[in-house]
């Protein structure tokens, strides 16, 4: 018996992880296969070398200067990692 689960990335929950559990306690050892694809591909922005090298200097020059930088301990970005997970 194989079982197919089509979810969307909102719905991942506890739960499901529970049904899978369930299938295999049911039919014996199985295998588990995972496969994630993004629903858009993303591409890279539509910018000449120019204007991406630009981009690039005004970004090192805001890191010299400090400005437009966000700064956090650890602990606050493992909270912010674990919240997206």
């Amino acid at each position: 018996m194989e079982a197919t689960l089509k979810i969307h990335t909102t719905e991942l929950s506890q739960e499901v992880f529970e049904k899978i559990q369930q299938f295999i306690k049911v039919n014996g050892e199985s295998d588990v296969i995972i496969n994630v694809r993004p629903k858009k591909k993303k591409g890279f922005p539509k910018e000449t070398k120019e204007a991406y090298f630009a981009r690039l200097d005004r970004a090192l020059d805001n890191l010299d200067q400090q400005r437009n930088t966000v700064t956090f301990t650890v602990e606050e970005f493992e909270a912010f990692a674990d919240s997206k997970l």
